[in-house]
């Protein structure tokens, strides 16, 4: 009952963990294959490749949700509490205009990777290049309940 609680809970972080879990098993694969029985197959490392970007895309939507990216705490701890939460909602709002831009790009490079095919998976660079709107439409839903909670406190 516990486990789909978390799922429920966390499910960005179990699909992220899912994916870095098919990551390493993949990877170790293609070791095993390539140095011990000196037979390596192609599919691993466009598996890889693909599997390592939505992970770290997906990390970053983890990272931006829970508020913890972009500050230097030794600095950002000198500064009064009214200031602290003023800086924080402008941090916010920079991440938020940032990943619509990121966004924007990624979509506009769909097209493009939608022509090509990666050789040994048979499936288009699209599903590559869809990470980065993927997750940039998450950080920026997070960035705005994040901008959205930050006035909340400074008001009450």
């Amino acid at each position: 009952m516990k486990f789909i609680k978390v799922i429920i809970k966390y499910p960005l972080e179990c699909i992220a963990g899912i994916m870095f879990s098919i990551l390493t098993i993949t990877v170790f694969f293609q070791v095993i294959s390539r140095y011990i029985f000196r037979a390596p197959f192609p599919w691993p490392e466009e598996l890889a490749m693909l599997l390592f970007v939505w992970t770290c895309l997906l990390g970053a939507a983890i990272g931006v949700r829970n508020d913890s990216h972009y500050s230097v705490s030794f600095l950002f701890d000198l500064f009064p509490e009214k200031i602290k939460g003023f800086l924080e909602i402008l941090i916010n709002i920079f991440v938020a205009f940032l990943v619509v831009y990121w966004g924007w790009m990624g979509i506009k490079s769909l097209p493009v990777a939608s022509n090509q095919i990666y050789s040994a998976l048979r499936i288009p660079r699209s599903w590559l290049n869809v990470s980065l709107p993927a997750s940039c439409s998450l950080m920026f839903l997070f960035s705005l309940i994040n901008i959205y909670n930050k006035i909340k406190k400074l008001m009450f």
